[in-house]
């Protein structure tokens, strides 16, 4: 049996490399800027798309499940996110770019991310947020090193073989998927690599005296099977959409990623609007990784001391992060600039924890995978266009000053929607 806290650790290795680029995403922007002739708005298509892509494709990650092994599908998904970097090293137009770094490196990251929370909920039950803390630090360890690497990987050889080195860098977060193999809780053992493409269900099968014949009869009767359990499987699954509290973590879920898109998309660019220097600018990423780093580590232990819950932090944190967009928009000096990242980094830390924890908690460790990806379909589908249009804002107005404004009131709007949820709760524990 495999440590669980090994998997714990790969999971955090997977992550550290799967979003090499991503989490570098605002040097990318100002470097597409300087190289291709395009607009702020196409600019932002070219890494924005990258998370409403990875989203989208969490639900058919999640419905794949029924038939392959997570490792499979997350081992895929790094092939997948390699691939699409490498081959922006022949770009030579924004679509291009659009392409390889927006669309298909969205695609294999969303294979991972989707399915890494429901392996770490299949080995853990009380302990499940402190395993997700360590899991999702990989990426803020990344973020925290590859920004300084990718900065001057861009000065000394270029965009273009930048890009063809980091693809193979990717690579190495197959170490770690090796590694994870899905616990089942109900029969206390691990899923084997070639998982049956269906759940057995045991039938007598009618014996032909013909060999053709029998196993005519026994491929028609597992194609009936098979299209029975798929449509089983897929009512099952959409009944989650009818929920209202799956519909407000949806919510909560899709301010979370706009908001953390948008600031580590525009932060750069902002400093640079207040004179900062590039120099200077490029800090802020890396200085945003260390309270992003401890975000993801402390609302674990929070709860486990029982000194909060994980739905108040994951409430409180999802407003300071609308504040903080508010904020990063009407500052002006560079001290302020790093409290505000520092701040920001902090509330993304705990939202990217514990947004399949509080799912996990309403729906069951069983229902994780499914739901954490139909979460992600949603936002996905929404940001696609959302993001880009609202980053588009300065082509229009040469400022992203209504920016913060647009994304703190979508927040406030969020909270009126859990203070309903809470306070209904209550009523209808009193009258039960």
């Amino acid at each position: 049996m495999i440590n669980r806290w090994l998997i714990a650790f790969a999971c955090g290795w997977v992550n550290l490399f799967i979003f090499s680029v991503f989490r570098s995403s605002g040097l990318v922007y100002v470097k597409i800027l300087e190289l291709f002739d395009c607009s702020y708005q196409q600019a932002a298509y070219s890494v924005s798309l990258v998370g409403s892509v990875a989203s989208t494709t969490g639900i058919a990650s999640g419905f794949l499940t029924h038939y392959f092994t997570p490792r499979s599908l997350i081992m895929i998904g790094i092939l997948i996110c390699s691939a699409s970097i490498s081959l922006t090293y022949w770009a030579n137009s924004i679509h291009f770019v659009i392409i390889s770094v927006g669309i298909l490196q969205g695609i294999g990251i969303g294979f991972v991310t989707c399915l890494l929370p429901a392996v770490l909920n299949s080995h853990f039950n009380r302990q499940k947020s402190i395993a997700l803390g360590i899991s999702y630090a990989g990426a803020t360890l990344g973020a925290f090193i590859f920004p300084l690497v990718i900065q001057w990987m861009f000065s000394t050889y270029g965009f273009h073989v930048t890009m063809l080195i980091l693809g193979g860098v990717i690579l190495n977060a197959i170490i770690g998927a090796i590694w994870l193999k899905i616990k089942d809780n109900n029969f206390e053992y691990e899923q084997e690599e070639h998982q049956s493409p269906v759940h057995q269900i045991p039938m007598e099968i009618t014996r032909i005296t013909s060999a053709e014949g029998s196993i005519d009869c026994n491929n028609e009767e597992k194609s009936v099977e098979f299209w029975q359990q798929f449509k089983h499987n897929l009512i099952k699954d959409y009944r989650l959409l009818s929920n209202f509290r799956f519909f407000l973590c949806s919510f909560t879920y899709i301010n979370f990623i706009i908001d953390f898109i948008a600031f580590i998309i525009i932060l750069p660019d902002v400093a640079k609007d207040r004179q900062i220097l590039p120099a200077d600018a490029k800090w802020l990423l890396s200085i945003f990784a260390i309270t992003d780093f401890a975000g993801r580590l402390i609302p674990g232990w929070l709860s486990f001391w029982k000194l909060t819950s994980d739905k108040c932090t994951y409430i409180m944190s999802i407003l300071i992060l609308g504040l903080c967009m508010l904020l990063l928009v009407n500052i002006e000096s560079w001290t302020n600039f790093v409290l505000v990242t520092l701040l920001c980094g902090f509330v993304t830390g705990c939202q990217m924890v514990l947004s399949p924890v509080v799912l996990a908690d309403y729906f069951g460790t069983e229902n994780t995978a499914i739901a954490f990806g139909m979460e992600n379909f949603i936002c996905g589908l929404l940001s696609m266009f959302l993001r880009p249009m609202i980053i588009g804002i300065k082509d229009i107005h040469g400022t992203y000053y209504y920016l913060g404004y647009i994304l703190f009131i979508s927040t406030i709007i969020n909270i009126a929607l859990w203070i309903f949820e809470i306070v209904f709760r209550q009523k209808t524990l009193i009258v039960q």
